[in-house]
């Protein structure tokens, strides 16, 4: 169940060893100053970023077919474009689907390897925009190469492993950022212009949720533009305050976001639960439902902390160091005066985190609906840029061992973070993995299945294998709200699965559905070993396929 177990422990020390030496070289660049006249830092970037490619290749490298969830619907959706030729009309994150099928197109490689590997070059390109968006924020080069070593072997979430259209255009986003620094430094050229205005006219379509992002962040960082002008100026007047908030901008974004929304169904129905939720203001908190969770699986006080810091460590390093940051611009007028973008950037990461707590405490009712528990995401995206001014600023106190202290912190960070990405025990999460066996029983389901007849699962629902199998378009067939089978099979109320159902029902039980109840969810009792013991020997239920690690049943109605 856990990939850190099955591959062997020479892997991890010697990415750990790699992540340290790119590290040093970085940070002994910075401070001995030979980064003025050598580039040798680059040598420390370009290890760091091998680490973290090296380590997002890991599964594949170990016979990983794909993940499961949404991963691997949009294989689906990127077999929908190449078998049909053009966009589906459901499709409501376009360019993700479009990037992707160009390179197949082109290279001609296999559509599960270019699926599978493509987001950790998407996840490495994110370090070298951090960087171009450093050069726009810092005016010196030391602070560009501690936000550079701070996020080169920290991978904060799993839209660094997966391939999400949310997660794709979350990665990209510091290119905004970049050009629309360098448009209010006034430093753009024409050819800059233009690049930003395709990258606002793109977003809509890459993931509407990165799209509300940059509507916030033109707001918020036209709001505290003014703010610090008026600070400077003292003198407050409505012509300076539509001066610092780009209203064309704005409405060149929202002009095609709100249509784009509105023309599918599904966001309809969002877009109404959310005016009712608001109105009503019904419904548990987020932070009520994350308690249920960690109740079933019992925990709780001291293990809360312990998961907390294993899952989130490197998100709370980065924020404390941005906090930090805060606190040293706060204190000093000349500091925050020569260092207004950094500013601006901890303005947006305070406007995020407001509307995740928000979320989070349900003081907004229906947040959830407009995809609010990603904001985390988000939150820690542009992280770097504070953490880069903290770190030169420790150096700039001349202790000793500031050296030794910013390896260790950017160190600790990064080993948390590769520690707990992807999903083990460790972090009490089944590992999603999607084996070729599970596919191949999945077809053959596809292969002979009766479509008046249902489906039910434990963990695995047909419709997502059937996405991946034969595209999304072809696998309407398959319902995705399809009933989970009753714990423990309802053997401790009856004797046949089969009485539990109204109709017959085909039934697939990966060797996942069989492990993850017994071992990492055993304290959540849904199911153990004589379950499925019984399963094989209940008479309303006939296994009708197995491959040794995926068995396919057929419940008769009793």
């Amino acid at each position: 169940m856990s990939i850190y177990d099955s591959t062997p422990l020479i892997v991890w020390v010697g990415l750990i060893f790699g992540v340290m030496g790119g590290l040093f070289i970085i940070i002994n660049q910075a401070y001995s100053e030979q980064y003025k006249h050598s580039n040798f830092w680059v040598i420390g970037f370009f290890i760091l970023i091998l680490s973290r490619i090296i380590f997002l290749y890991i599964p594949y490298i170990r016979g990983y077919y794909s993940w499961r969830g949404d991963n691997i619907t949009q294989l689906g959706a990127i077999k929908d474009i190449l078998s049909i030729g053009h966009i589906p009309s459901d499709n409501v994150y376009p360019i993700t689907h479009i990037l992707v099928t160009e390179i197949i197109s082109v290279s001609g490689l296999p559509i599960e390897f270019v699926v599978n590997h493509s987001t950790a070059f998407f996840s490495a390109f994110y370090v070298v925009l951090m960087f171009l968006l450093s050069s726009a924020v810092f005016s010196t080069k030391k602070e560009r190469l501690f936000s550079v070593a701070a996020i080169g072997c920290v991978l904060f979430d799993g839209y660094n492993i997966y391939l999400m259209p949310n997660g794709w255009s979350l990665l990209y986003l510091p290119i905004f950022l970049y050009f629309y620094f360098k448009y209010l430094s006034g430093e753009c050229s024409f050819q800059f212009n233009l690049l930003f205005v395709i990258i606002l006219v793109l977003y809509p379509f890459f993931h509407p949720v990165s799209s509300v992002v940059i509507i916030v962040t033109l707001v918020v960082i036209g709001i505290t533009n003014y703010l610090i002008k008026l600070f400077e100026t003292k003198k407050i007047t409505f012509k300076s305050i539509f001066y610092h908030i780009p209203l064309n901008t704005l409405l060149v974004e929202l002009v095609i976001l709100v249509p784009w929304i509105l023309s599918f169904q599904k966001f309809n129905l969002n877009i109404r639960t959310f005016y009712h939720s608001i109105a009503k203001g019904t419904g548990p908190s987020a932070i009520t439902q994350m308690g249920n969770t960690l109740d079933k699986i019992n925990v709780n006080g001291f293990e809360f902390l312990k998961l907390l810091f294993k899952t989130m460590g490197d998100e709370l390093i980065f924020l404390i160091l941005a906090f930090i940051s805060f606190i040293l611009l706060l204190r000093n007028h000349n500091e925050r005066k020569n260092n207004e973008k950094v500013v601006l950037v901890l303005a947006l990461m305070f406007s995020i985190g407001l509307i995740y707590l928000s979320y989070l405490f349900n003081i907004i009712p229906g947040l959830r609906l407009i995809g609010s528990d990603r904001l985390v995401s988000y939150l820690v995206l542009f992280s770097p840029i504070p953490v880069g001014f903290t770190l030169n600023h420790l150096f700039n106190m001349k202790i000793n061992i500031a050296s030794v202290i910013c390896l260790i912190i950017i160190l600790m960070a990064s080993i948390i973070s590769i520690f707990s990405l992807y999903p083990s025990p460790y972090v009490i999460m089944p590992n999603n993995e999607i084996t070729k066996m599970d596919m191949s029983g999945a077809e053959w389901l596809i292969s002979y299945y009766n479509p008046s007849i249902g489906t039910t699962q434990i963990m695995s629902p047909v419709y997502r294998f059937a996405n991946g199998i034969l595209g999304i378009v072809n696998s309407t067939q398959f319902k995705h709200r399809e009933p989970q089978v009753p714990d423990h099979f309802n053997y401790t109320h009856s004797i046949y699965l089969g009485e539990s159902f109204a109709t017959d029902k085909y039934f697939m039980v990966t060797m996942f559905d069989r492990v993850v109840y017994v071992s990492v969810w055993k304290v959540v009792d849904r199911f153990n070993d004589e379950d499925f013991e019984k399963l094989n020997t209940d008479l309303s239920v006939d296994k009708i396929y197995s491959n040794r690690e995926t068995n396919i049943y057929y419940i008769h109605n009793v």
